[in-house]
């Protein structure tokens, strides 16, 4: 029998604080692989690109004529979800918000969906609306159209996701835009769905923050579209590099630094971490920097931006979604800073697909 999880949506998402680097922690991170290594994940990618040649492959979205942004998830059964700790409107709530935190990155909004599911012959038709009401729940939350797709067959449950959109004025914001003296600034909070995956694999089925960012994520969709506007007003004169976190805090920095051409500091005391994540992490027993960090899936923003963009950014957001942690400098690769320790990060340790 399938666990049913119900999440209530009104968390406090305001209890945030931030943590300092424990001195053993550094330690552990100063013996890593060179940034520059490759996931598994990235070059399979990268195997893609060398073939097709494809200008359109890099960033959250393809990027086509007018702004129109593409882009394409999937989330598979016992790799990416377990029936044993999730309950079926969830996992469909989140086949769309992964997809559309791929448009906020670009600064656009959602347009349309087709969404394909591989669904296994020994599931009922009841189980089948259960999954596809979290679907259309989340479409609907952010005004996205759910307009074709396909259903098959499968052992397990797939679900595919295409996502169309559009880019806000001027253009789509890109990983490879940020330059020295840029503010690093990311929404929300990290390691809390980490720290819920590591909460449900343990048995605690309690409705904590973590557990509901890790099933439920919120895309950051008006968060995107404000910097978008920002822009705009000033008539597109100045560039914000931007990607979501789904891999990663480290993941991001790693991939917006490689993408541009620049180094990335991040101060550890700056990186903002839940109260409930805290709490929940040192019940479990894990650090929550490490989760912040390496666990994924918070799919938050991470963008780049001039200091002077910054305090117009400040003063236009009200609800505090962005905070600044850090800057792009001269160099290669991502370091964290902390007590004026340095230690690169570690693209080994971020999300693998592979593993």
């Amino acid at each position: 029998m399938d666990m049913a999880v119900f999440l209530p949506l009104d968390f406090p998402y305001h209890q945030i604080v931030t943590l300092s680097l424990p001195s053993a922690t550094v330690k552990i991170l100063s013996n890593m692989n060179s940034p520059c290594d490759l996931t598994r994940e990235q070059r399979l990618i990268q195997t893609v690109k060398e073939l097709t040649r494809s200008e359109y492959i890099g960033d959250d979205c393809a990027v086509l004529g007018a702004g129109q942004l593409l882009s394409s998830d999937m989330l598979v059964e016992d790799k990416h979800f377990r029936l044993a700790y999730a309950d079926l409107e969830s996992i469909g709530w989140k086949c769309i918000a992964v997809n559309l935190s791929d448009i906020a990155a670009m600064g656009g909004f959602p347009t349309a969906l087709l969404v394909s599911i591989a669904w296994p012959e020994h599931r009922s038709d009841a189980q089948f609306r259960q999954l596809y009401s979290g679907i259309h729940e989340c479409a609907r939350k952010f005004s996205t159209r759910i307009v074709g797709g396909d259903i098959t067959s499968s052992e397990k449950i797939v679900c595919a996701v295409t996502i169309i959109g559009q880019a806000a004025k001027p253009a789509a914001l890109l990983r490879s835009t940020a330059a020295l003296g840029h503010i690093v600034a990311v929404t929300g909070d990290f390691g809390a769905s980490a720290c819920g995956l590591e909460s449900l694999l343990k048995g605690r089925r309690e409705l904590t923050y973590p557990v509901s960012r890790h099933l439920r994520p919120q895309p950051r969709i008006g968060a995107g579209l404000t910097l978008s506007q920002i822009l705009a007003r000033r008539n597109g004169t100045q560039k914000v590099a931007m990607m979501d976190t789904s891999d990663g805090l480290a993941d991001a920095a790693l991939q917006v630094a490689k993408a541009s051409g620049v180094g990335i500091e991040i101060d550890a005391e700056l990186v903002p971490i839940h109260a409930q994540t805290l709490a929940s992490a040192k019940e479990l027993g894990l650090d929550p920097l490490s989760l912040a960090l390496y666990g994924g899936e918070d799919f938050e923003l991470f963008a780049c931006m001039s200091e002077d963009l910054w305090s117009e950014v400040k003063n236009s957001d009200q609800d505090n979604q962005f905070k600044m942690i850090g800057r792009v400098v001269a160099g290669a690769g991502a370091e964290l800073i902390s007590n004026g320790r340095r230690c690169a990060l570690d693209n080994s340790r971020t999300y693998q697909h592979f593993a």
